[in-house]
């Protein structure tokens, strides 16, 4: 998956929030086959850039892949 994937996310975030309150997002992206380099360096970005909508403010983001989650239920 690569960096374009990620971005749309972001700029959707808005459309997902509920109408009260201010909420911190930690982004969650899962791809099968693993993410080019590209996502995982904007990936790094988020939580430091400061991205934020009217009611929200982002505080990170992590990529996983089906290896991953596989050892994760493993350990």
């Amino acid at each position: 998956m690569d960096r374009e994937v990620l971005e749309s996310l972001v700029q959707k975030t808005e459309e997902f929030m509920a109408s009260e309150g201010h909420w911190r997002i930690y982004y969650l992206g899962f791809a099968c086959a693993g993410w080019i380099q590209e996502a995982k360096s904007f990936a790094g970005t988020i939580g430091k850039s400061k991205i934020q909508g009217e009611r929200w403010h982002d505080v990170g983001m992590n990529l996983l892949d089906l290896a991953q989650v596989d050892q994760d239920f493993v350990d």
